[in-house]
């Protein structure tokens, strides 16, 4: 039993990493500071921890928080650490404590290490030379962390936990020990974000491709579900086509096998980073004609607009953005609905298509080859090749080139899946009738080129078919 004349003592545990076990864990430190109590006719009112928590970048720190409270409120004029480097590591957040300790009068009592008395000039004057010492020792660590960080991202070479598509193999020495490392592709997972990549190439929405994946019990990374997000993350990654990322630049090709066709990475990225794409968050498009300037206008002389969906009374219209026409949106589709079916059915239906992805996949080789030249220049001027002031007339010249390159990759729209093609010819109505996806409907739209003008009709409950104007590539006669 702990006698109550014993002075009450605060004890704090902390750790951030601890790999190979060289220090004492919290729950260790904490034990070592109930043993070591005593000696010091000390008892412990109460324990604080931080588990897995660097100090150094000044972190949020729960349990340091509340022994600071503590402090504060008189519970105790002691602290029990492991080491005072278990404290503090931050300069700024260091130098706040001496301040507080000292007008607190805290006494640090270190199971490994120093003790302190923060209420003389010596106490506080050690804490921040033993402080200093701490900072020095997490920054080495830190820059020999960020170097070989950049040597792996320099090499290809992955940083951290393997990512979703690929899988690891370790190299070990004579002893066991791990000196390397390969990642090499997992072929299920690697088929599922070539599944990714191919329905939203398809123009099925982010939503449609979450819920295809989630109804079948595909486990997203980490073993969770999946979500809008994370699906948009995997079929955007460079990391598809074998390119490092590093600090957010392309440093080369990375070390990994690619596991996705860079001609169809090209078409993802451009179709999802497309400005013009009007979608919610989940990228479901909610109707086939609005804001789809491509596709649907405005028929109004001298106007052109877009349309956009609005609600008079009861009814649904697709109406003008300037509020030129409106008309009932439902009774609209399927016009559009049965113009596309009966077009379909015709001989010529595969001539609409002009299934070409030259132009996404030529912008982004073309992107890729303007970065690459300026990361030559940039490695050529470091290496002292190049002058400072040609390595300025260099990247000035390149800068815009590679903005407008990547303007024009990110705006070239790839065509429809040719599967899709296939079943629109070989079943017209089934196919566009089982098409629920609206952004699927639309990317079709585009894709074959129709054209639709909304025009204006004499006002009333009526609607009159022929003030829909569908118009095909090649076809003037109109609908």
């Amino acid at each position: 039993m702990v006698s109550d004349d014993l002075e009450p003592a605060l004890s704090y545990a902390r750790i951030s990493e601890d790999p190979l076990g060289m220090e004492r864990g919290v729950t260790g430190q904490l034990a070592d500071n109930r043993d070591a109590a005593p000696r010091y006719a000390l008892r412990i009112v109460a324990e604080f921890h931080d588990d897995d928590i660097s100090a150094l970048r000044g972190a949020p720190r729960p349990g340091y928080n509340g022994l600071i409270a503590a402090l504060k409120g008189g519970q105790a004029k002691v602290v029990v650490v492991f080491q005072t480097s278990r404290l503090w590591r931050n300069r700024s957040e260091r130098a706040e404590a001496i301040g507080l300790f000292g007008q607190l009068g805290v006494r640090i009592v270190a199971t490994k290490g120093p003790h302190l008395d923060f209420s003389t000039a010596y106490g506080r004057g050690m804490a921040g030379l033993l402080g200093e010492f701490d900072t020095m020792e997490s920054e080495v660590k830190s820059e020999r962390v960020t170097g070989e960080a950049a040597k792996r991202a320099a090499e290809g070479r992955a940083n951290g936990m393997v990512s979703y598509g690929w899988r690891r193999e370790y190299d070990q020495d004579a002893r066991g020990r791990v000196v390397g490392f390969r990642d090499l592709v997992d072929e299920h997972q690697a088929a599922v974000v070539r599944e990714i990549v191919d329905l939203l190439l398809a123009r099925r929405s982010l939503k449609a491709v979450t819920a295809i994946l989630n109804e079948r019990g595909e486990p997203a990374p980490g073993g969770k579900t999946w979500i809008y997000s994370g699906v948009r993350k995997i079929a955007l990654r460079p990391a598809n086509i074998g390119r490092r990322i590093y600090r957010g630049e392309d440093i080369g090709p990375a070390a990994w096998p690619a596991i996705v066709d860079e001609g169809r990475h090209a078409q993802v990225v451009a179709l999802l980073g497309d400005p013009a794409r009007v979608s919610s968050r989940s990228g479901a498009r909610r109707h086939m004609l609005s804001y789809a300037s491509e596709i649907a206008l405005c028929g109004a002389e001298g106007c052109g607009a877009e349309l956009r969906v609005g609600k008079v009374g009861k009814h649904v219209l697709y109406q003008c953005v300037k509020g030129c026409v409106g008309r009932n949106q439902a009774k609209t589709d399927q016009v559009v609905d049965l113009t596309v079916i009966e077009r379909f059915s015709r001989p010529d239906a595969a001539s609409l298509f002009v299934h070409n992805d030259d132009g996404a996949r030529e912008a982004q080789k073309e992107l890729s080859r303007l970065q690459a030249k300026l990361t030559l220049a940039t490695d050529d001027y470091n290496a002292d090749l190049i002058s400072r002031p040609q390595f300025l007339r260099i990247t000035a010249d390149l800068r815009p080139r590679i903005e407008k390159a990547n303007t024009t990759a990110r705006r070239t729209v790839p065509g429809v899946s040719a599967d899709v093609i296939r079943e629109l010819i070989a079943d017209p109505e089934a196919t566009w009738v089982g098409i629920r996806d609206m952004s699927q409907r639309h990317a079709i739209l585009a894709s074959i080129g129709i054209h639709i003008r909304i025009l204006p009709t004499r006002k009333g409950p009526w609607f009159d078919p022929e003030s829909i104007e569908i118009n095909w590539p090649g076809d003037q006669s109109g609908r």
